[in-house]
């Protein structure tokens, strides 16, 4: 509804205010408490899915944060374990260089972990789960000293919440470390993350309190957040029952020899483009996983190489006359694909000019290409070496050519060098789905 709407926008004004007040104060001077919070502010703002509308804030938060970001802990005004690892996590998850030697301030003489002397417990509490998930985000060449803090909160938080079962009392603060401690980061949807924090925080305003002394921006946060939340659910809602009035419309839904997953693919695209702005992208990408999936499947399991070679140089050359004498599973999948990729292309074409064809193609005859050569070494029982294995699989996977159509739909601009090259950071989550993949069919 349009005065949904309306709410939200009166709530970024008020909340944008809010948080250049607290810039202007830190601009002034600086404290431990204010430093906590513009972190908290950061860490709940992006938690809870509503980051997008405070993006300059944002960058000029964590800009003077990292002005009095130093390895020694006990020397800054970021001097407790809490917000040193409030800090680490929030900058480091932004791009930041920290480095993880920031908690060797709170190491013993003997190097080990000591819990942080607070008369509170709740306080003492949610140090250790900021730990936790600090913790998480380790990178190469830190794995020790992330791995002991690790292991010494999660010991710490593991034993909080048995003792409040035996109490039966559960927080706010206790349901969020169930729900930490169950799903590691590295398994968290952001989207599905941000459902969840709404609910945590809705429990009731613990979360709020810094010091004891409560602050606003948190009611208005949590209200934003539930209504933008709503609000783009209607909307993924509404393109879901599009995608399945098109599905359902199709020729290839009567074929029964893929699975017909349509639904599953809308929540991969809605977990990873869910802002308003990428609808197009989400409906568009979950057709094409669609056509994806039918394809594999053909060239897996059901076509035999007698057929697969026309049907190759069908799909290649978008000759209709060569699937003419092809089984009629072939002919609904040709003319399946070729609708598919034209809806898909106009929607292209309008963003980004008449270029986008000639990489569509491109991308559409490697991954066609590379499924067939699959097909042939398993009719002729080849046996790959793992090289020539993994540079087919990383084009067969499909992550090349459904990454260029999410970008090609998107409004960024896209320079025509970055459409020629397929990035390392493509190739490796290639790899990773080949692996992932091969290695479950395999087992």
């Amino acid at each position: 509804a349009s005065s949904y709407r309306e709410r939200v926008q009166t709530l970024i004004k008020e909340v944008k205010d809010i948080l250049n007040t607290l810039l202007e104060n830190v601009e002034t001077s600086v404290s431990h408490n204010d430093l906590l919070q513009l972190l908290w502010v950061v860490d709940i703002v992006e938690r809870v899915g509503v980051d997008r509308y405070f993006q300059a804030e944002k960058i000029a938060i964590l800009e003077n944060v990292y002005k009095y970001w130093t390895e020694k802990g006990s020397e800054n005004p970021i001097g407790d374990l809490n917000t040193t690892a409030l800090g680490f996590r929030v900058l480091r998850l932004n791009g930041y260089d920290v480095s993880p030697d920031v908690f060797q301030i709170f190491k013993d003489a003997n190097g080990r972990f000591y819990y942080p002397e607070s008369t509170h417990q709740d306080a003492q509490l949610r140090s250790m789960l900021n730990l936790y998930r600090a913790s998480e985000l380790s990178f190469q060449g830190d794995q020790k000293i992330m791995k002991e803090a690790e292991i010494f909160a999660s010991q710490y938080l593991e034993k909080a919440v048995k003792e409040s079962l035996k109490l039966n009392k559960k927080s706010q603060l206790l349901v969020e470390v169930e729900y930490v401690l169950k799903y590691p980061w590295k398994c968290r949807v952001p989207w599905c993350e941000a459902r969840k924090s709404i609910e945590i925080y809705s429990l009731d305003d613990s979360w709020m309190m810094i010091n004891q002394e409560f602050k606003m921006p948190g009611i208005k946060i949590l209200e934003l957040a539930t209504l933008d939340f709503n609000i783009l659910q209607a909307q993924h809602q509404k393109e879901l029952k599009f995608i399945s009035s098109w599905w359902n419309a199709s020729e290839v839904k009567q074929l029964d020899f893929f699975k017909h997953r349509h639904v599953e693919y809308f929540f991969w695209w809605v977990s990873g483009l869910f802002e308003p702005d990428f609808s197009i992208s989400r409906i568009e990408v979950t057709k094409l996983s669609i056509l994806i999936t039918l394809f594999d499947d053909i060239y897996d399991t059901y076509g035999t190489m007698e057929e697969l070679k026309p049907f190759t140089a069908a799909l290649v050359k978008w000759d209709k006359n060569i699937v003419r004498s092809l089984p009629e599973y072939m002919k609904a999948s040709f003319d399946f694909a070729q609708q598919t990729l034209e809806e898909i292309a106009i929607k292209a074409e309008k963003k980004h000019g008449s270029r986008v064809h000639k990489f569509m193609q491109k991308y559409w005859e490697s991954f066609i290409l590379s499924n067939l050569k699959e097909a042939q070494w398993i009719a002729t029982n080849h046996t790959p070496s793992f090289d020539e294995y993994l540079n087919n699989g990383v084009i067969s996977v499909a992550a090349p050519i459904v990454t260029l159509h999410a970008l090609i739909l998107l409004d960024t601009f896209l320079p025509e060098d970055l459409l020629r090259q397929i990035n390392k950071i493509e190739t490796l989550v290639s790899i990773c789905c080949r692996l992932l993949d091969d290695s479950r069919d395999y087992q």
